[in-house]
């Protein structure tokens, strides 16, 4: 028995994990439930087995829709070491049509990075696992080491599968970059396959869990692209408690390009090192080779690792921690790697955890030490 509702009838069976005329599964009454609500297109949905009414073998199942505004505005501010104070203002059009599509926008606004990124998402044959979107966006980045304006279109088709999820895209890039004393030009079109996992046992208090995410893109000089190239790159983070005590965890980020030299690729393309996410104690993107003015021009290769080691003190809200981080953006099968070591704090607040950082890199020449600042879920 299914209410009033705003969707195809075609769509909504698509979002059920049982059909007439299959046995009575309690589990799959709470699956769709939760799969109906997490769509984003009801306020709350309502599923519920009406046993009492069983007749001849038979179990109706009662579904109720409590609709949600069609429009949604959402306004953020925030702050990290990396691009200082930032605002961001989004819009969502939660059901453009009957069929279930979306439409996304967000603004984001920053000293050192921002952007505007529209997209237009499609459910596919399966809506709990698959989605088409089509977009673009705009960004402007200004660090120390490069200045960049792009622009993007992306394709895309977004599989989630158990354990992972795939992401199929191509995408178009035009990007102006200021590196050092050089001016770069790009128009690349990149097919790409992004895969990503994540496990945990608790998203914002991780007892034990990690993430990985893997990406490989290219590009072929004369197909509407300036350069010929393979580029990969590979994010992971691992975290374990020890029962009551303290908890360590580890990340590692690898890169690499194959293809054209550093030099002819975009600044969004080349690898940087240094920041929040990346060695503590240097500033963001100040780490990779230099030109021979001494200016961060960016590498080819990446390589950058942590270790650290967190304990409560008060509660379980309060922590301390101890970290090392080392790496460093690099061209050559040499590598200079630099480390940055220090101290933190962290408080588990109800959206997240707050870091808060004393860094000190082992190169002084430019900076004796950093605080850096974050706010979000562990993985």
């Amino acid at each position: 028995r299914i209410g009033e509702h705003r969707l195809d009838d075609d769509l909504l069976p698509r979002l059920a994990t049982f059909s007439e005329g299959d046995p009575y599964d309690a589990r799959r009454i709470i699956e769709t439930s939760r799969h109906l609500n997490d769509t984003g297109y009801f306020r709350r949905v309502e599923v519920r087995a009406l046993r009492e009414e069983r007749h001849d073998g038979e179990v109706p199942v009662e579904i109720v829709f409590h609709p949600a505004s069609r429009h949604a505005w959402k306004t953020g501010i925030g702050f990290a070491t990396d691009t200082g104070p930032r605002g961001s203002l989004r819009y969502e059009n939660r059901l453009v049509n009957p069929k279930g599509h979306r439409f996304e926008s967000e603004l984001r606004l920053s000293p050192v990075k921002s952007g505007l990124d529209a997209n237009y998402l499609i459910p596919g044959d399966d809506p709990l696992r698959e989605t088409y979107s089509i977009g673009g966006g705009y960004l402007y980045e200004d660090t120390d080491s490069s200045e960049s304006d792009s622009v993007r279109l992306i394709g895309a088709q977004t599989i989630k599968s158990d354990p992972w999820t795939q992401t199929r895209f191509l995408e178009l890039l035009h990007e102006r970059s200021d590196i050092g004393e050089e001016e770069v030009n790009s128009t690349l079109l990149m097919p790409g396959l992004t895969l990503s996992r994540v496990e945990a046992d608790d998203i914002l208090r991780t007892q034990r869990g990690y993430r990985i995410s893997m990406e490989v893109r290219g590009a072929y000089e004369g197909l509407v692209s300036d350069a010929t190239l393979v580029q990969l790159r590979a994010d992971t983070k691992a975290m374990y408690r020890f029962g009551d005590s303290g908890r360590i965890t580890g990340r590692i980020q690898v890169g690499t390009t194959l293809g054209d030299g550093a030099d002819q690729l975009p600044a969004s393309l080349r690898f940087f090192a240094g920041g929040d996410n990346s060695v503590r104690g240097y500033e963001y993107k100040s780490l990779g080779p230099k030109d021979k003015n001494g200016d961060v021009v960016g590498g080819r290769h990446l390589l950058t690792g942590s270790i650290e080691y967190e304990h409560p003190i008060v509660g379980e809200d309060w922590w301390v921690g101890a970290f090392a981080d080392a790496g460093n953006a690099f061209d050559s099968s040499e590598i200079t790697l630099r480390a940055g070591y220090g101290l933190g704090i962290r408080w588990f607040s109800p959206v997240g955890r707050l870091r808060v950082d004393l860094a000190f890199p082992d190169d002084t020449e430019d900076d004796e030490w950093r605080v850096h600042i974050g706010l979000g879920a562990d993985l």
